[in-house]
């Protein structure tokens, strides 16, 4: 896709005052490829593209994605991704679950994770190459996060109740809370 990340919004702001209409053709996007792939909520996002080099600049952008929500999408060279990797570890933790997506829509795409970790481990033999998009989860505490499990799990077992099937009333609730059919679906086995 044009324009994400890149600088011709001038050239479009120049068209459209002059009075001409501007007309999109979609076409790939790595952050929205990437996002899909990853598998994490798709619902919320935020978008960062290449994040400062500057240190003060690039720490508060990490520690910004640190404590958000949501997931955050960042692009990075090969030259720069280990340092990010190295980076998101010390701030997030190894195990903050990622995906990072390699050379998108192209020949020899690839996909690496569950978390900075692995990722760095799967890099330890081996010179990145190519354009990366990576995704870094949204955080969840521990509290809240169990917490709403156990709640899901009441209203999983009051729609069996109400005579849903197992399977129905994971499904429904899977949808409703963005979580995965199976984990809603094991509550009951824990």
């Amino acid at each position: 896709m044009p324009l994400i990340n890149d600088p011709g919004d001038k050239l479009v702001k120049c068209v459209r005052d002059n009075f001409l209409d501007v007309i999109c053709i979609s076409g790939p996007c790595a952050a929205l490829n990437a996002l899909v792939c990853s598998g994490f909520s798709c619902s919320k996002f935020v978008f960062y593209g290449f994040i400062a080099k500057n240190k003060k600049d690039r720490r508060e952008i990490l520690e910004n994605i640190k404590r958000n929500r949501y997931p955050s999408i960042l692009y990075e060279s090969p030259k720069r991704i280990l340092k990010l990797l190295d980076d998101l570890k010390e701030i997030c933790g190894g195990q903050r679950e990622i995906n990072l997506s390699r050379e998108l829509t192209k020949k020899f795409e690839q996909h690496y994770g569950p978390n900075i970790e692995e990722v760095l481990k799967n890099f330890s033999d081996k010179d990145p190459k190519g354009e990366f998009t990576l995704i870094v989860k949204g955080y969840e505490s521990k509290e809240s996060s169990s917490l709403a499990l156990d709640i899901i799990k009441k209203d999983l077992l009051e729609l069996m109740k109400a005579g849903l099937s197992h399977s129905s009333a994971a499904s429904y609730l899977a949808k409703k809370h963005n979580i995965a059919k199976n984990k809603i679906y094991n509550l009951t086995k824990v």
